[in-house]
């Protein structure tokens, strides 16, 4: 039997125990539900091909911060809402 598999088996027998079973269900009310209002980001490409004009000068505009952008390291990623405003 695998560890993983061992972990299940586990999990499984825990779960039969109606006050573990309760304890859970209190932790996942708890836990923050997820977003729907997640927002994709664009690349510097993609947001040229939205704003009309080229990578580089997208680029060049978000580096004066005339384009607002989030960035990722090096990678520079655009809000499709911020760019739909321009």
């Amino acid at each position: 039997m695998s560890a993983n598999a061992a972990i299940v088996e586990l999990v499984r027998e825990a779960l039969k125990d109606p006050a573990v079973r309760a304890e859970v269900r209190a932790i996942m009310e708890e836990a923050p539900k997820p977003s729907n209002d997640v927002e994709l980001l664009v690349d510097a490409h993609e947001a040229a091909r939205i704003l009309g004009m080229s990578a580089a000068a997208v680029r060049a505009a978000a580096y004066r911060k005339s384009i607002p952008c989030v960035r990722h390291g090096r990678l520079l990623r655009f809000r499709r809402s911020d760019l739909a405003r321009r």
